[in-house]
């Protein structure tokens, strides 16, 4: 894709938005948050349920996304570095919207001659020059932190389906189970199982709320991209929009909305 002068203005303006340590903050701090409090509430529901109906699935598949969430935090790190090193997040969907991808290009130079090559390194441009990739740091960081949720909370979701899987297998102790997740993961990679992961990924959409918003919002995505200058005054939509859906949907009544009946 050339780039286009609307393209690095773009990336230049959304970076500007990013910038700031207390926004990067506020994204990291609200995707912990949103995790742990969906897993609190979980395994609340799984007590109860299991206290008054015997049922104890909800609780076993509760403690074994969380633990799937645990074992899954080193290989998040790594896909969250490969992210921000290479600019390719593992999912198209994300909250940077309407701009450009590496509009602005970046330089080579002689990093041995100008003494450069430790600092550009340590700025995540690597083998990139200078240039673009400096300017889209925030944005980088951006993407590589909620790449590094969206692996916890995908690796999660399959480890649940593992166990459960375990359990209906009549597997019903803990090495049993470990052994026998251990073994169906490996029949169940993202190109044996693409259903899966495809399922995995959509909740973890959902809980980085990087998925798709509704129709309000959907129709007012069109309109800014019909009219680009309203880009500037409504900079962010999906990630608002799903915020909002998702508070609405823990309040009395709101649950009877189809698309949070279906989730």
């Amino acid at each position: 894709e050339t780039p286009t002068k609307k393209g690095m203005f773009m990336e230049l303006f959304y970076n500007g938005l990013l910038s700031g340590p207390a926004t990067q903050g506020i994204n990291i701090m609200g995707n912990f948050a949103t995790g742990l409090i969906d897993n609190v509430t979980r395994l609340t529901a799984g007590v109860g349920r299991a206290a008054f109906t015997g049922d104890k699935k909800l609780l076993q598949d509760s403690v074994a996304q969380v633990a799937g969430q645990m074992s899954a935090w080193g290989q998040a790190w790594t896909r969250a570095r490969d992210t921000f090193f290479s600019e390719l997040p593992l999912d198209s969907k994300s909250k940077l919207e309407g701009q450009g991808s590496s509009s602005i290009p970046s330089f080579k130079i002689n990093e041995e001659a100008t003494g450069l090559s430790s600092l550009l390194r340590q700025s995540g441009s690597g083998e990139g020059g200078i240039g673009g990739r400096q300017i889209r740091w925030p944005g980088r960081l951006l993407l590589g932190m909620d790449d590094l949720f969206k692996t916890v909370h995908m690796e999660g979701y399959v480890t649940a389906k593992g166990s459960r899987a375990a359990r209906d297998a009549g597997i019903t102790d803990g090495p049993g189970i470990k052994a026998f997740v251990g073994a169906w993961r490996k029949e169940n990679t993202q190109k044996l199982n693409p259903g899966l992961w495809k399922e995995a990924l959509e909740r973890a959409r959902r809980m980085t709320f990087t998925d798709d918003p509704g129709t309000a919002a959907g129709a007012v995505t069109k309109l800014v991209d019909t009219v680009p200058p309203l880009r500037l005054l409504i900079p962010f939509i999906r990630t608002p929009a799903n915020i909002l859906s998702m508070a609405l949907g823990d309040l009395p009544g709101f649950h009877l909305m189809t698309r949070t009946r279906g989730e």
